[in-house]
C-alpha cells in the first residue's frame, strides 16, 4: 500500500475502535456501527494472500475460526433453525473482529492503544456520573413519594435481615443503580473492573505523584462503584487480584505498593460489608442458601436459581451428543425440556444456563468446551511469557464472569470481550505469528 492509503486505513482502524468501545456502555447499536466501518476498512486493504497467509500459521485464529465451523455444523442438526441462525449471527463479530486485526496490514502504536482505552475509562467514568445522578433523582421520587421504590429482592430474606436498614440502599445498589444507562449491573461492573486494572497498569509508567495518587483514587472510586453494583462474581475477581497484587508487591520488595494495595483491599472489604444490599448478596444470601436441587423445586432467590439452572444443565447434557452438542440455537430449548422433565422452575422464568463453559459444552460439545478453554489460556500463558499483567488479568476476569455468566452469548458480553482480546492479542501483541509445528515432532518420531 501507498504511504497514504496507509495513513487512510489506520485513521479507519484506530476512529472505528474508539468509536466502538467508548460507545459499548450506552448503545450498542453504535458499537456495532463503528465495527461494522471498521470490517469494511479490512476489506478496502486487500493483500488477500498475505491476510490467509497469516491465519494458515496462526494457532489463535484457528481456535476461533474452529469455534465458528463448529457453530455452522451445528445448523445441520439443530431443532430450531431460525434460533440457531440467529445464535451464528450474534456472535459475527466474535469471530470477524480478531480476524481484521491480526490479518490487518496497519499496526498500531501502544501510545494509540493507551488512547482506545483512555476513551473506554472516560465513558466507563461518564456512565458511574449518569446512574448516580439517576439514582438521586428515583431516590428524590421515592422520599416525596412519587414512584415506589423497586424492591428487586422482594422474594428474597432481604427484609427480613435488614429490618432497620433504609430503603434507598436499593435504589443506590444492583440492578436500581445500573438503571442510569439501561445495562445489566454485571455487564457495567466487568467494565469498570477492567478500567481498574488499566489505571493500575498505568501506575508504573507514571512518575509525577500527584497523577499517581489521582489514578489510586479513581480506581477506588471505581472498585466502591462495583460493590455497589454488587455483582458477586466480579466482586470475588477483583477482590482476588487485589490480594494477588498485594502479594506479588511485598514479594517483589515494592513495600509502599504493596502496602498501598493491603490497604485497598481492606478499604474494599469495609465498603462491601457496609452496604446491605452487596453485604446480603455476597455474603448472607450464599450462607442461607442450601444448594441442594431437588425435582419439583421452585426456586426464587438468586443463587438457588443459578445453582437449579446447572443442574438442569448438566442433566441436559445426559441427552446431548458428548462431542458436538445439542446444536447451534438448542440450549436453551433443551434446558427447557430438562426443567418439564424434572419440574424444575425458576421464579426468573429462566432457561439460559448462567456458565458460559456449561453452554458452550451443551451446545457445541466437549471439542467447543476444548476450543473455548483454549482461546482463553493461550493467550494467557503467551501474556505470561510477555510479562503483560493487564491481559493476565483480563483474561481471568472474563474467565470468572463466564462461571456464573453466559458472557459470551451477550452482546454487551460478546463485544466488549472481543474488542479487548483482538486489541491485546493482536495490536498490542503478535500473538497472530506463534503457530505450532508438528514437523520436529515427526522427526523426532522418525
Amino acid at each position: 500500500m501507498s504511504e497514504s492509503k496507509t495513513i487512510l486505513h489506520k485513521n479507519i482502524l484506530w476512529a472505528s475502535l474508539i468509536l466502538s468501545i467508548t460507545a459499548l456502555p450506552f448503545s450498542i447499536k453504535v458499537c456495532h456501527a463503528g465495527m461494522i466501518v471498521l470490517l469494511l476498512g479490512w476489506l478496502m486493504e486487500g493483500n488477500w494472500s498475505v491476510k490467509f497467509r497469516i491465519i494458515k500459521q496462526s494457532l489463535l485464529l484457528q481456535i476461533i475460526i474452529g469455534l465458528l465451523v463448529l457453530q455452522l455444523i451445528g445448523l445441520l442438526y439443530t431443532d430450531n433453525m431460525n434460533s440457531g441462525l440467529f445464535s451464528v449471527e450474534k456472535k459475527i463479530f466474535f469471530y470477524m473482529i480478531p480476524v481484521a486485526l491480526a490479518t490487518t496490514m496497519v499496526r498500531l502504536t501502544k501510545n494509540e492503544i493507551r488512547i482506545i482505552f483512555i476513551g473506554f475509562f472516560l465513558s466507563c467514568l461518564i456512565g458511574t456520573l449518569l446512574c448516580t445522578v439517576h439514582a438521586w433523582t428515583q431516590a428524590h421520587d421515592y422520599i416525596t413519594g412519587i414512584t415506589p421504590i423497586n424492591h428487586y429482592l422482594a422474594t428474597s430474606s432481604y427484609s427480613d435481615l435488614h429490618p432497620l436498614d433504609s430503603e434507598k440502599w436499593l435504589i443506590f445498589s444492583y440492578v436500581s443503580l445500573a438503571e442510569g444507562i439501561n445495562i445489566h449491573p454485571t455487564y457495567f461492573s466487568f467494565y469498570l473492573s477492567f478500567c481498574v486494572l488499566f489505571l493500575l497498569h498505568q501506575i508504573g509508567e507514571i512518575k509525577s505523584t500527584l497523577r499517581q495518587a489521582g489514578i489510586w483514587a479513581l480506581a477506588s472510586y471505581f472498585i466502591i462503584f462495583i460493590i455497589f453494583l454488587a455483582a458477586r462474581i466480579v466482586i470475588l475477581a477483583i477482590g482476588l487480584m487485589l490480594i494477588f497484587l498485594a502479594i506479588r508487591s511485598l514479594i517483589n520488595h515494592q513495600k509502599m505498593i504493596g502496602i498501598a494495595f493491603v490497604i485497598m483491599s481492606i478499604f474494599f472489604s469495609y465498603i462491601l460489608y457496609i452496604n446491605p444490599v452487596s453485604r446480603y448478596r455476597s455474603l448472607q444470601e450464599i450462607h442461607l442458601s442450601t444448594f441442594n436441587i431437588s425435582p419439583g423445586g421452585h426456586y426464587e432467590t438468586a443463587a438457588q436459581i443459578r445453582a437449579s439452572l446447572w443442574w438442569t444443565g448438566f442433566k441436559s447434557i445426559q441427552h446431548s451428543n458428548p462431542f458436538l452438542g445439542v446444536g447451534s440455537g438448542d440450549v436453551e430449548i433443551e434446558m427447557q425440556k430438562t426443567s418439564r422433565q424434572f419440574g424444575i422452575t425458576n421464579i426468573l422464568g429462566s432457561f439460559d444456563p448462567h456458565s458460559q463453559y456449561l453452554f458452550t459444552l451443551l451446545g457445541c460439545g466437549i471439542i467447543g468446551l476444548l476450543l473455548l478453554i483454549l482461546w482463553f489460556a493461550l493467550p494467557a500463558y503467551f501474556s505470561w511469557g510477555e510479562k503483560d499483567p493487564l491481559f493476565i488479568g483480563f483474561i481471568l476476569l472474563l474467565s470468572m464472569i463466564c462461571l456464573t455468566e453466559t458472557a459470551l452469548e451477550s452482546q454487551k458480553g460478546i463485544v466488549f470481550s472481543t474488542l479487548v482480546y483482538a486489541i491485546l492479542s493482536f495490536q498490542r501483541h503478535s500473538f497472530q505469528s506463534i503457530s505450532i509445528s508438528f514437523r520436529p515432532i515427526l522427526r523426532a518420531g522418525n
